[in-house]
């Protein structure tokens, strides 16, 4: 399958939304903390638009959690992006019986807090995940968008060697795994700051009570 149509009936949940509106415009300061240089980010953060659903109806093969569109990394790294996230998927889910691969002692844990976990997930993954980042590219006229003689690969200490020339894309290069690195890329991102108190803080989620939502969003990875 290649495609297919798909549609859905959502509410705007006005609350969540106002929870991620906040992250967006704490970007800015939130970027900075990822294991990165500034130079492996965009100039400029584009802000995406952004929504929180909840699903009266979806029509098609499966109900994504979040949506962020386009899916066409060179359109996002210059053009921005959108994204809504479907906040009801998850608590729709059977909340009863045991899961598997978590010890007894963490089972309730996870009940009680893999909903607020993985709404923390969603907004980093979606956001920050999705809107991190900087492809090192050379345009029609061969002039690239960083500064070869002082930026440098962070594991290696070494200059950087080889960048997406002109016609190259993320889909190019990557080809069959393109969608699968990214999102790993996104996820990588969520876990990660999921540890900062400021964004847990966002999200109403203070002291032990966020130390806890941090500790299950990393258990909803297994």
């Amino acid at each position: 399958v290649r495609g297919e149509f798909e549609g859905f009936v959502a509410v705007v949940d006005k609350m969540m939304s106002a929870k991620f509106s906040k992250l967006v415009e704490s970007a800015p300061s939130l970027l900075p903390l990822l294991p990165w240089p500034s130079s492996f980010e965009k100039d400029t953060f584009l802000k995406p638009d952004f929504t929180s659903l909840d699903v009266v109806a979806f029509g098609g093969s499966g109900i994504p959690a979040g949506i962020n569109i386009p899916n066409y990394d060179d359109i996002r790294q210059t053009e921005g992006f959108k994204n809504v996230s479907l906040g009801n998927v998850l608590s729709a889910a059977t909340a009863d019986g045991k899961f598997s691969f978590l010890r007894a002692e963490d089972q309730e844990l996870f009940r009680r807090l893999k909903s607020p976990a993985f709404e923390v997930q969603v907004g980093l993954h979606e956001l920050l995940g999705h809107g991190s980042g900087k492809l090192f590219s050379e345009d029609e006229n061969g002039k690239l968008n960083f500064d070869s003689a002082t930026v440098c690969n962070p594991l290696t200490q070494e200059k950087i060697q080889s960048w997406y020339g002109h016609s190259d894309t993320w889909d190019t290069v990557f080809s069959s795994v393109a969608a699968s690195l990214e999102e790993c890329r996104a996820e990588c991102v969520g876990i990660y700051l999921c540890l900062v108190p400021e964004i847990l803080s966002i999200f109403g989620h203070d002291g032990d009570a966020g130390s806890d939502v941090a500790y299950v969003n990393w258990l909803l990875m297994v």
